[in-house]
């Protein structure tokens, strides 16, 4: 089957945090948003169709996660990664972001540190510091145009506090899939220095050609007895309105603390039976429609490299090797912090995510989403053109 994700999808009046929640009195419904991270394309058809089909049933009670769901998830962690996954590793929580807060009040004590890679998506920052966990900030290292780990600083800033390692795998904001080598070498560090890897690998569905991705828990038994793996259908099959993510974890023991946790907050009852018949569906049926979906991003991506190029040599593309996200470097406009995330929303009429949020190293530079249809990201760069002339 052919999907057409030039199909233009109205949002407007759908209750969307995008779309509907910019419309403000200060004209923000003429903002066109690109920044926030969910997409403006229809859900594979096969996951419509198994919500519908399970919604005229017509009962809603509670439940739980069927075989036929676990074993959706074991296969598509085997058939697109090459990973192993028992049923019993399973877990779940109702977000990545929920999860991770979840993991972190097992495993660590108000006022332990935990280390997080800048720009650090600020959710992982806000979820540690309202926990009452101190923030370690690892800046990587933009080299090139690229960004790499920097082992040498990470080591220098743990110390006897320091208890969990928050990686982004594939990185947000920006973009990086790591290799193989960089996640071992980043394990071995941990291993020796008794930090656990908390691995929101929540992007890791959507990767470019010439790069793959490798589950944290992938590279090694030692590492996957030292982790947990967060990650979920949402980003992947734009189904984060279900709100629905799974937490693989090989060791039992890291995974009873974690499940201990959730029994807390009677977390451990029943699950969300939409988001469960989501996923199922999407991992067992929805190869081509993501494989198709990454070749249409890998296009838009093109298109926004060559555009900039073209007409706006000041912006430069950190070229994301996976997601669709875009981190693109605006230094050259002259403009830092509010003053360039008011560029792009009072001159420009374009939401993106201000660099700004992501800590000091992403100052100067925003976080734009191509995961729209082409129409979309043209008519965002038209208006970006405009401004910048004009400035």
């Amino acid at each position: 089957m052919k999907y057409d994700f030039d199909q233009p999808v109205d949002r407007v009046n759908t209750a969307s945090i995008k779309w509907d929640g910019i419309r403000t009195p200060d004209g923000g419904e003429e903002l066109l948003p690109l920044g926030l991270a969910d997409m403006d394309f229809l859900s594979p058809p096969d996951v419509a169709e198994a919500i519908i089909a399970r919604a005229k049933h017509g009962v809603f009670g509670y439940t739980f996660p069927t075989e036929a769901y676990y074993s959706a998830i074991t296969a598509w962690m085997e058939r697109r990664y090459g990973w192993t996954v028992r049923p019993e590793w399973v877990s779940y929580n109702f977000g990545t972001i929920k999860a991770i807060g979840f993991i972190l009040r097992a495993l660590t004590e108000p006022g332990d540190k935990v280390v997080l890679q800048s720009p650090a998506f600020h959710p992982l920052v806000q979820v540690t510091e309202a926990n009452g966990r101190v923030p370690v900030i690892n800046p990587l290292r933009l080299i090139n145009g690229r960004y790499e780990m920097d082992f040498e600083d990470l080591v220098k800033k743990i110390d006897s506090k320091t208890k969990v390692m928050l990686l982004c795998s594939p990185h947000n904001p920006v973009g990086r899939v790591w290799t193989r080598d960089e996640l071992a070498r980043l394990g071995d560090i941990c291993l020796e220095h008794n930090l656990t890897i908390v691995s929101d690998e929540v992007h890791s569905g959507i990767i470019f050609p010439g790069h793959r991705h490798t589950p944290l828990a992938a590279v090694s038994e030692a590492l996957a007895q030292n982790c947990f793996i967060c990650t979920a259908p949402s980003k992947a099959f734009n189904l984060a309105g279900l709100c629905w993510s799974l937490v693989i974890a090989p060791n039992p023991v890291l995974r009873e603390k974690y499940e201990q946790e959730l029994a807390k907050a009677n977390f451990n009852f029943g699950s969300s039976l939409f988001g469960t018949v989501a996923a199922e569906a999407a991992y067992r049926a929805g190869d081509a429609w993501l494989d198709q979906l990454t070749e249409y991003l890998a296009a838009n991506l093109a298109y926004l490299t060559e555009y900039l190029a073209a007409n706006l040599p000041q912006i430069k593309v950190i070229r994301p090797e996976g997601t669709y996200l875009v981190w693109l470097d605006c230094r050259e406009l002259g403009l830092r912090g509010e003053d360039l995330e008011q560029f792009f929303r009072q001159r420009a009429k374009v939401l993106i995510t201000p660099g700004h949020e992501f800590g000091p190293d992403g100052d100067g530079f925003v976080r734009l989403n191509i995961g729209c249809p082409r129409h979309i990201l043209a008519a965002g760069l038209d208006r970006l053109k405009t401004a910048v002339q004009a400035k």
